[in-house]
């Protein structure tokens, strides 16, 4: 490691050596809520869903075993861009999330977003398939 030394920089590094756990709090059961999306996002949600698989995805499995912070970042500002592109607000409300966790360096609260990524687009795919009966 070279000096100077930024807070990333060595956060990262003692990750990777050090050992952590991952601690989930307990939140009370909420009920399953509905997914409403507006026509015109539902329009957009194969295009949408589409980028995801094959982009967004492979991303996602590679930071959901590394927890490299900047990469972190990085997926939280595609995640936000691309929602915010296609309407999906609660996507883009996740996004937010993740990435001011990754920005303060709250590793437990960003593993624990990160995991809920792929219940998120089911959560779309679902949907699609409700309104396609």
């Amino acid at each position: 490691m070279l000096k100077p030394v930024t807070k990333k920089e060595l956060l990262n590094e003692l990750i990777r050596f050090l050992p952590h756990s991952i601690t989930e709090k307990k939140i009370p059961q909420k009920k399953k809520e509905k997914l409403i999306l507006p026509d015109e996002v539902k329009a957009k949600m194969p295009e949408f869903i589409k980028i995801i698989d094959e982009e967004m995805n492979s991303k996602w499995q590679r930071i959901s075993k590394t927890y490299i912070i900047g990469e972190v970042e990085d997926f939280a500002k595609e995640i936000k861009h691309l929602s915010e592109e296609y309407k999906v607000d609660y996507i883009t409300t996740w996004a937010d999330k993740l990435l001011a966790e990754a920005q303060s360096f709250d590793i437990e609260g960003f593993q624990i977003s990160i995991k809920k990524f792929p219940q998120l687009i089911e959560k779309i795919k679902n949907e699609m398939e409700n309104t396609n009966e």
